[in-house]
């Protein structure tokens, strides 16, 4: 026999206040700060945001050529920037962590490795077709392939061409070790903190593993550059 429960006055207005609530959470998650102006649309499933003021690059005469950068918006808004890896490290560690320059090389390591696999993608269709202008994107795409093969090299190895160890660390009777390929490979292109590559080899973010680590992706993302 089927039973038929009434919802009571009471426990309708509950649900609906519940309802509401998470609604209202919803829409604060995706919320986007005047200053960005109103093109920037919400989106909850955007994540994390930083608002970042646009600058450009200029030289100016100042007894000698020198280049500064410059704000430069439109009345004065400023631009919301996805936050990635490196901003959410920042975060929760409340300090810099690396510098501008170790994360813009990061940063575009990750766009390059991410660009390419979709690039190769869109050559088997060229391929497929043998339609014009396949020439040109073929050139570009294998100049960037070698690109990111050699930020990959300078990040994994040393100058004498030896594989560097970002950490190794024993547990018992295991000697685990960390990579420096590896590591550059989870933050930069995975996106993990330094915190979810240890847990990766099992190892605690105690004793001092987090600073070894964060020393060894700075030193690694500094041979990325010398190669640019």
């Amino acid at each position: 026999m089927m039973r038929v429960v009434f919802i009571g006055e009471k426990e309708r207005v509950a649900r609906a206040d519940c309802a509401d609530e998470a609604l209202r959470m919803v829409r604060r998650m995706g919320a986007v700060p005047s200053v960005c102006g109103p093109e920037v649309v919400e989106a909850p499933a955007r994540g994390p945001i930083r608002l970042v003021v646009p600058t450009v690059t200029r030289v100016v005469e100042g007894g000698a050529k020198e280049a500064e950068r410059v704000a430069m918006s439109h009345e004065g808004r400023k631009v919301a920037r996805v936050c990635d890896v490196f901003d959410l490290m920042e975060v929760r560690a409340k300090r810099k962590l690396f510098s501008e320059a170790q994360i813009e090389v990061g940063r575009r390591y990750g766009a390059l490795v991410e660009r390419h696999a979709k690039g190769a993608t869109k050559c088997s269709s060229l391929e497929a077709m043998g339609g014009g202008g396949a020439g040109e994107f073929m050139d570009a795409f294998l100049a960037e392939g070698c690109e990111i093969a050699a930020l990959r090299r300078a990040a994994a190895y040393d100058r004498a061409g030896h594989e560097v160890v970002a950490l190794e660390v024993r547990v018992g009777a295991k000697l685990r070790r960390i990579l420096a390929g590896d590591l550059v490979e989870r933050v930069c292109v995975g996106q993990q903190s330094l915190s979810a590559v240890l847990r990766a080899h099992g190892l605690s973010n105690r004793g001092g593993h987090i600073g070894g680590l964060r020393g060894a992706l700075g030193a690694a993302l500094d041979r990325m550059r010398a190669v640019l």
